[in-house]
């Protein structure tokens, strides 16, 4: 959850070694999924194959 008037934070204070972000980016040709854990950022790819 996400409250508007919530003060920001970086997200390297807030993640744990048990905690993870996934940003999915839905792109004409392919998915795009960003994985952010604590100890960085994690992308791959997935191809539409039809």
């Amino acid at each position: 959850c996400f409250a508007f008037d919530a003060e920001c934070s970086d997200l390297e204070t807030i993640l744990d070694a048990q905690t993870a972000i996934l940003y999915p980016i839905m792109l004409p040709d392919r998915l795009e999924l960003l994985l952010q854990r604590a100890d960085g950022l994690i992308q791959a790819t997935v191809l539409n194959n039809r």
